[in-house]
């Protein structure tokens, strides 16, 4: 057995900004409070109802309207610290659900070879460390390169 320590963004799947539907402001735009406030608000709630990579997408949306809001000079400072803490806290959040580390551990047992796992009865094991987005291994070296091919494949798959 030897051990393979793989730090991931468990974030694996990483989407690219969705297609714009006329709320999305490009940085290099200055636009009215009335305009950038209609479009916090359109964003936030496309994110609340948005699942999976898509809401990877809208937290990408989500840091360009914070930068902008914070660059806005046509805002006054209290509804420019009132639009940056709805969508800061929103981030907030956003961040501390988006960690798959449990459900990528239930991957890989699933499926590299699943009898040699110690939740199975075998010798492997699997640790996830959630404070560094982190997976200890403990496993044979054909089931440790079986691992490294599963996190370049999942890598690939979600640029």
């Amino acid at each position: 057995m030897s051990i393979l320590t793989v730090t991931l963004a468990v974030h694996l799947l990483a989407a690219s900004p969705p297609e714009s539907n006329g709320d999305f402001i490009p940085r290099h735009e200055t636009i009215s409070p009335a305009k950038l406030r209609a479009a916090v608000h359109s964003a936030l709630k496309r994110e609340a109802q948005a699942n999976g990579p898509v809401r990877v997408a809208m937290a990408k949306e989500l840091v360009a309207l914070y930068q902008q809001i914070g660059l806005n000079q046509q805002l006054a400072p209290g509804p420019r610290q009132q639009m940056q803490g709805l969508v800061g806290g929103r981030l907030n959040r956003a961040a501390k659900n988006d960690d798959y580390g449990p459900e990528l551990v239930e991957l890989i047992e699933r499926t590299i070879a699943p009898g040699s796992w110690e939740s199975q009865g075998g010798l492997g094991r699997i640790y996830y460390w959630r404070n560094g987005r982190a997976l200890v291994i403990s496993q044979t070296q054909d089931t440790h390169e079986r691992l490294v091919d599963l996190v370049r494949q999942l890598h690939h798959a979600g640029n």
